[in-house]
């Protein structure tokens, strides 16, 4: 608005000089006697007047209004930007639209920087913790088989040491598969939902018997509550959710501990909880054990994996529309609830009984 009034009055002026120029050249084209004496008697006020048109012009020209000297913007932006103690000037309105841009893009900037940061440091504990778990079943394998071949194993070792080959490579194709498993869903186009229609007792009722005999070597007992109804979800899924839920509950449960495995209809939705009398987990890591390659060491103890089999429950439950919930005290044990809807785009429509 200065700028616009500024203007205006310079243009004023410029009009005002031209006028009188104007009028002086007319006076003296007439050749009137009494003109002329007219004006040789005020010329001295017009000269005045003259005089002082062009000071007032050169002043408004020449003064600056809270003007930025381009010379110390560097330092205008470092101190209002990155400093924490602003400086508390009143700037122009361009300068001050400009130093509330690139505010809001240090904010931006800072939490990119942030989540980048925070990325690259899962990425590293993830390297270490897959590394470990790789490289460990790995050198027994190596370690036994090159005992079978020297021929310095007898033969029952050997049937032993080739037992524990047998594990060993398993839990190696096991952690590999969660890799491959995770790796798919960072690429939605490459993740594949086929949804079907099949009665989910039968089919958790299946997996609870597949993984009893790994929890009786434990001495955990696994005890069931399943009603039996029909669902439509991705079933092989479900298969990979509910046995990283019971392979956790038995890995991380005490001596002749119990595992809780209950599926039920509530509020349209289909649920299953499983619960544990084992370890526990501290509540200040609850929020974080979904987190891909997140790993809780201090509540896990010295069996804690590589932090991926959470991480695929986590995205199970989100492809099914659901929720995965928990409820853990260190020391006691763990529940997990997963939730997902009954009738989502199929004419089910069934009574919960």
């Amino acid at each position: 608005m200065k700028k616009l009034n500024k203007k205006a009055l310079q243009i004023i002026l410029g009009i005002y000089i031209v006028l009188i120029v104007v009028f002086v050249i007319f006076l003296l084209v007439l050749n009137n006697s009494l003109l002329n004496k007219i004006l040789l008697e005020n010329i001295y006020i017009i000269l005045f007047l003259l005089i002082i048109t062009f000071v007032v012009n050169y002043f408004i020209l020449s003064k600056k209004t809270s003007t930025t000297n381009l010379n110390h913007l560097a330092d205008i932006i470092i101190s209002e930007v990155f400093n924490e103690n602003k400086l508390g000037i009143e700037y122009e309105e361009d300068l001050k639209q400009m130093l509330k841009k690139l505010n809001k893009e240090k904010k931006t900037s800072m939490y990119s920087m942030e989540k980048y940061k925070n990325a690259e440091k899962i990425r590293s504990e993830f390297t270490a913790n897959v590394t470990h778990e790789l490289k460990t079943p790995l050198t027994s394998i190596i370690g036994y088989a090159e005992l079978i071949e020297l021929g310095l194993a007898k033969d029952e070792e050997a049937k032993t040491f080739a037992k524990t080959i047998g594990e060993d490579a398993n839990k190696l194709l096991m952690t590999i598969n969660d890799i491959i498993i995770l790796s798919k869903y960072d690429d939605p186009t490459s993740i594949k939902i086929e949804k079907i229609h099949f009665y989910i007792g039968d089919f958790i009722d299946e997996l609870v018997k597949s993984i009893e005999n790994v929890a009786s070597l434990k001495k955990v007992k696994i005890l069931k509550e399943l009603d039996n109804f029909e669902v439509y979800a991705d079933k092989n899924k479900i298969k990979d959710l509910v046995n990283n839920l019971l392979s956790n509950a038995i890995k991380y449960n005490k001596p002749y501990g119990l595992i809780s495995v209950k599926l039920y209809k509530k509020n349209g939705n289909c649920v299953i909880e499983i619960s544990d009398t084992g370890i526990g987990i501290k509540e200040t890591d609850i929020n974080r054990i979904f987190e891909r390659f997140y790993v809780v060491d201090k509540a896990r103890g010295k069996k804690s994996g590589t932090g991926l089999g959470l991480a695929i429950v986590k995205h199970v439950a989100l492809v099914h529309n659901g929720t995965i919930e928990i409820k853990s005290k260190l020391g006691e044990g763990s529940t997990f609830k997963f939730s997902f809807p009954l009738n989502e785009n199929n004419d089910l429509n069934q009574k919960e009984h």
